[in-house]
């Protein structure tokens, strides 16, 4: 198997701790005030996010697909917010780092370590 790039490394780190932090808050929540809808949907995206995150520490070329996939629907989630929000909020930060993971995935290194 090909070296992991750096990068990928970087992005695995930061994103499984934003995950992580994600699903720990979603528990303390769901124990401290319930099941609500939306922090239950907040738990399942950090779910998945750990496992797209587990897929791209090992090269697992389906889990390139995926990081792209959460990536592109994070961006149209992104500006769906700022367009009924009637103004650029919060969410731009996200949007921003979700195009720069789109086209570092989109390099040759990175493709090659994806066998893509």
């Amino acid at each position: 198997m090909a070296k992991r790039p750096l990068m990928i490394t970087i992005i695995c780190v930061l994103f499984a701790i934003i995950g992580i932090v994600g699903l720990a808050g979603g528990i303390w929540q769901i124990i401290d005030t319930g099941a609500n809808p939306d922090i239950v949907g907040s738990v399942i995206v950090s779910i998945l996010m750990l496992i797209v995150i587990y897929g791209l520490w090992n090269g697992i070329k389906v889990f390139w697909y995926l990081g792209l996939i959460f990536s592109i629907l994070d961006i149209i989630i992104a500006a769906y917010t700022m367009i009924e929000s009637e103004g650029i909020n919060a969410n731009i930060v996200p949007a921003v780092i979700d195009v720069i993971v789109i086209c570092y995935l989109a390099t040759p290194k990175v493709r090659t370590y994806f066998k893509i």
